[in-house]
């Protein structure tokens, strides 16, 4: 009788700039299982397009999390845990005060990865799903301190571009209220369309497929489908959101308050405050680029941190503990 293979457990911190992503999962050949996903929001990234330095409530928030992260993963009983830290640990100039500690709860170091690299891991998580790993795509990864733009094809990637328009950032720099002011978003639309077009304009391919990744296409792909927002991210894996569509959803979440947003079921109270900010930089997205229909990719950096930085083979399958 041949002997099952051991599974390698293993546990990914993805520390960004509006919340900080943790995964444990088990790996037994080529399927990966995840045991248990969740997303705690810190707000890293708050304040710092204004101040340059992450806030003492958010530094200490993280930590905590952190240490509440490294206990669940030992009681898994993981071989190996990985952390990385995107945005607003490259770039604040305190980030040390976050660093320096996590490496003593942790008993890892945080992995400061760059934009370019971080678009890789991107792409590499997203074409886990078989859906888009042979077509033509430009994957867009909207974080909170910045927007990772990557162009691939049948599993390579050819172009990765960070800008640093995350939904975060431009809430702050723009859209100081909820709703918010007609001329900051008139402002905050002209600037990320001329950003995107300088710099993402003249890099794609004649024909694509515009896929999206991260809690802000999560929660819009929520709204477009009137689905709750503890509704399993799996179902969601492919769902098409027009142009005329996000517009309209745009127009709706800027007319109402923080209060009336955190009332509506698909939205997480904690992303109530930069959602409007997320819908404007993707429908400025679109309409920069020309792009007909957005496209919803479940599996991100997390995923592409497991598949190019744990995994001790390719995977081929993914099933998720709820899963049937």
């Amino acid at each position: 009788m041949q002997k099952k293979s051991s599974a390698l457990r293993a546990a990914v911190l993805d520390l960004g700039s509006n919340s900080i992503k943790f995964m444990l999962g088990e790996q037994v050949g080529g399927t990966l299982r995840i045991i248990k996903e969740k997303a705690t929001t810190t707000r890293l990234g708050g304040s710092l397009a204004l101040t340059n330095k992450l806030s003492d409530q958010s530094i200490t928030e993280t930590l905590e999390v952190l240490r509440r992260s490294k206990k669940e993963a030992d009681a898994f009983g993981i071989t190996k845990l990985l952390a990385v830290g995107t945005s607003a640990l490259r770039s604040a100039s305190n980030s040390h005060e976050v660093l320096i500690p996590a490496r003593e709860i942790l008993q890892i170091p945080i992995q400061i990865i760059s934009g370019k690299k971080e678009g890789e891991l991107v792409y590499a998580g997203a074409t886990c799903s078989s859906r888009w790993k042979d077509r033509p795509v430009l994957i867009i990864d909207l974080g909170g301190g910045s927007a990772e733009f990557v162009i691939g094809q049948n599993g390579k990637v050819t172009k990765s571009v960070s800008l640093p328009l995350g939904c975060v950032r431009i809430k702050d720099l723009f859209l100081n209220n909820q709703p918010p002011d007609p001329l900051g978003l008139q402002n905050a639309k002209l600037f990320l369309q001329t950003e995107v077009k300088k710099r993402i304009t003249k890099l794609l391919p004649e024909k694509f497929t515009a896929v999206a990744t991260g809690g802000t296409m999560i929660t819009l792909s929520l709204i477009h489908r009137q689905l709750p927002h503890d509704a399993w991210d799996a179902h969601l894996e492919g769902t098409k959101i027009s142009k005329a569509e996000l517009h309209n959803i745009l127009s709706n979440l800027s007319t109402q308050s923080i209060a009336r947003l955190k009332k509506n079921p698909s939205i997480p109270h904690a992303r109530a405050d930069i959602i409007t900010a997320g819908a404007l930089i993707y429908t400025s997205i679109m309409e920069a680029l020309n792009v007909p229909n957005l496209y919803c990719a479940t599996h991100g950096l997390r995923y592409g941190v497991w598949q190019e930085m744990i995994a001790p083979r390719p995977i081929k399958r993914i099933i998720h503990n709820h899963t049937p």
